[in-house]
């Protein structure tokens, strides 16, 4: 069901409870989040229904997009930098800025 990652709403309000990273003053994002095809029929809601069993998972519908929201850390932090693995961090992770 899921296709790729996506970058968070760039036009959303930034929390003053989300960290940030020291050198930039950028928001450092405590989620990601997948999208997925709009569910159709019963079987596709059971399978959002599974995901929204987890702790710290919600599900958002914006538009006639889909997605699952996971709201977790990055597990390389840097203090003075954007990212503990930045020369080598995925190309997903790229994108979001």
């Amino acid at each position: 069901m899921a296709t790729a990652l996506v970058s968070p709403n760039p036009a959303a309000k930034i929390s003053p409870k989300m960290p940030y990273s020291a050198s930039t003053a950028r928001q450092v994002l405590p989620y990601f989040a997948l999208p997925f095809d709009t569910p159709e029929e019963f079987a596709d809601f059971e399978f959002i229904r599974w995901f929204l069993l987890h702790e710290r998972a919600n599900g958002l519908q914006g538009g006639e997009d889909w997605y699952l929201l996971v709201h977790t850390t990055c597990r390389h932090p840097a203090a003075r930098q954007p990212c503990g693995i930045y020369d080598t961090r995925p190309q997903s992770a790229a994108i979001i800025p």
